[in-house]
C-alpha cells in the first residue's frame, strides 16, 4: 500500500524596514561615478556639443554597459522587495532604455576599430550565404555620418537618463517598509519515508 503523502507549510517572511536603502546607495554610487567620468571627459574636450568625446563614449560602451545592467537589476529588485504586482512604470522605462542602450553599444562596436566586427560577419556569415558585399559597401548604407551621430547621442545620454529615473525611484522607496510576503513550502513524502521540500509557486 502506498504511504506517499503531501502537506503544505506557509512561512511568513518578516516585514523589513527601509528595504530601498541599499538599492538607493548602489544607484547613488553609480551616479557619482558617472558624473565624475563625464565631467572629466568634458573637461578634456573643450568643444563639448551634447556628445561625449571618444574616451567618454568608450567608457559608456564598456563599463557603462555593466552599470546599465546593474541599474536594471536594482530596479527589478525593488519590484520584488516592495511586492509590486502591477505595471512598474519606473522598471518598464529603465529596462526599455537599457535594451536600447545595449543594442546601440553592440551595433557601434561592430564598426569601430576599422569595422572589425563587420569584417568578421562578412567573412564568416555573408560569404557563406553567397552574399557578396564588402564592409565598405555596408558602411556606406548602414553606418553613415548621421547614423553614427545618432548612435553617439544615444550612447551618451541613454545610461544617464536611466540612472536618473531609477535614482528617483530609489529615493521614493528608500525608507518604505517591505510588503508582507508569504512563501509556501510543499512537503512530499514518498513510499520509502523520504521527505522532499518544494517551493509552492502559487505564493509568488
Amino acid at each position: 500500500m502506498s504511504q506517499a503523502h503531501q502537506s503544505a507549510v506557509v512561512l511568513a517572511i518578516p516585514q523589513k524596514h527601509i528595504v530601498g536603502f541599499v538599492p538607493f546607495i548602489t544607484i547613488l554610487v553609480l551616479a557619482v561615478i558617472e558624473v565624475f567620468i563625464t565631467f572629466a571627459a568634458v573637461i578634456a574636450n573643450k568643444n563639448f556639443t551634447m556628445i561625449l568625446p571618444p574616451s567618454g563614449i568608450y567608457f559608456h560602451m564598456t563599463w557603462g554597459v555593466i552599470f546599465s545592467l546593474t541599474v536594471a537589476f536594482v530596479e527589478n529588485s525593488l519590484k520584488w522587495l516592495l511586492n509590486r504586482k502591477y505595471i512598474n512604470l519606473f522598471g518598464t522605462i529603465s529596462q526599455s532604455i537599457c535594451a536600447i542602450f545595449l543594442i546601440c553599444c553592440i551595433y557601434n562596436w561592430l564598426w569601430i576599430n576599422n569595422a572589425t566586427g563587420i569584417v568578421f560577419i562578412s567573412k564568416n556569415f555573408l560569404s557563406a550565404a553567397n552574399i557578396r558585399v564588402s564592409p565598405e559597401q555596408l558602411k556606406r548604407y548602414m553606418y553613415t555620418d548621421s547614423g553614427k551621430k545618432i548612435l553617439e547621442v544615444i550612447i551618451t545620454w541613454a545610461f544617464p537618463i536611466q540612472l536618473v529615473i531609477v535614482l528617483v525611484d530609489t529615493i521614493l522607496s528608500a525608507f518604505r517598509k517591505g510588503k508582507k510576503r508569504q512563501v509556501g513550502i510543499l512537503l512530499k513524502t514518498d513510499d520509502y519515508g523520504n521527505t522532499y521540500c518544494q517551493l509552492d509557486t502559487t505564493y509568488l
